[in-house]
């Protein structure tokens, strides 16, 4: 009995064996010729960078006895609340992507008489506005300029939108072409000087920093949806 057992065994390792030995003959008899090979994608991103001009153009408008009127001081050294500024200034895309631009008030630093130290301004004497898109393109037609146009909303220049609800505007890129017609913009806002403004703005020196913000055009919505939520400087290295 115990040599049958015995002889049992051996003939399983044997079969163990010629099964191991059938499955190796059998893959090697399956290792095909083959080779192996790869692709690189290679590009490089694009750029976002504008040009603003460091000073601009600024005419005052007033209201005297309930009409407009506008002076094109040399310097602005006697503002009354209700005031109105038309500031104009350039911008240029000088990247090589197409983009959106728009701007928005930024610091406003106040010099109060007496005082020799300037300090951030948060009570809202000043605003941002924008001149709605359409109205701009009825300059030259309704109005003959934009003089006429700045007189003819004088008693209601606190319904404009703020600056920071305005269109964009679209640049061309240096090597993206899309739908606009140049690389650079003259951009027209109004700096509003509100008549809430109290004494305490008597005498006092103001400097207005307007922040003008770009973003890629392409991906990116239309000139009332781009999103700008995310602007930041860029970063060169």
């Amino acid at each position: 009995m115990a040599k049958t057992q015995k002889k049992s065994r051996k003939s399983s390792l044997a079969l163990l064996l010629l099964m191991i030995a059938f499955v190796i003959i059998i893959g090697a008899a399956l290792a095909f010729f083959s080779d192996m090979g790869a692709t690189v994608f290679q590009g490089t991103a694009g750029t976002v960078e504008i040009e603003v001009d460091n000073t601009m153009t600024a005419v005052q408008y007033f209201t005297k006895e309930g009409v407009g009127d506008f002076k094109n001081p040399a310097n602005l050294t006697n503002l009354n609340p209700g005031d109105y500024l038309l500031l104009t200034f350039g911008v240029k895309n000088v990247g090589s992507k197409s983009v959106w631009v728009k701007a928005e008030l930024g610091d406003i630093m106040v010099t109060k008489a007496g005082e020799s130290d300037a300090t951030k301004d948060e009570s809202g004497a000043f605003t941002l506005l924008a001149i709605p898109a359409a109205d701009l393109a009825k300059i030259g037609t309704t109005y003959a300029n934009i003089n006429e146009y700045m007189l003819a909303v004088a008693e209601g220049i606190e319904s404009l939108d703020p600056a920071g609800d305005s269109d964009a505007v679209a640049l061309n890129g240096t090597v993206e072409d899309d739908d606009a017609t140049s690389v650079s913009a003259t951009l027209v806002y109004v700096l509003y000087f509100n008549k809430t403004a109290g004494n305490e703005y008597q005498e006092a020196d103001v400097e207005v920093t307007i922040d003008v913000k770009a973003v890629q055009y392409r991906n990116n919505g239309t000139s009332t949806t781009a999103d700008f939520t995310t602007v930041t400087s860029r970063i060169v290295p």
